[in-house]
């Protein structure tokens, strides 16, 4: 798990890639990352808690898998970029 706000506004994260494991993504965890434009989440369904991602930067992209609920995720409640491996 990690925490509410764990990582808000931290200027220094770039890529962040999330272990197999994971089970949830605390409200605002990854909140007010100016400089984070990639986070690679498992192949499983995370719970991504509200806010996770806001006021990243525009570029930011979630990698996710093709159909999977991490992909509804990106395209209901993030403004970011969504792309699945091929």
């Amino acid at each position: 798990m990690i925490a509410k706000d764990a990582f808000r506004e931290q200027m220094l994260l770039n890529t962040v890639i999330l272990p197999y494991g994971l089970v949830s993504i605390g409200e605002s965890a990854f909140f007010g990352c100016p400089n984070l434009r990639h986070v690679y989440l498992p192949a499983y369904y995370v719970e991504i808690g509200a806010y996770a991602f806001a006021g990243c930067n525009a570029d930011l992209i979630l990698h996710v898998e093709k159909d999977s609920l991490n992909e509804r995720y990106a395209q209901e409640r993030c403004s970011c970029q969504r792309r699945s491996p091929p």
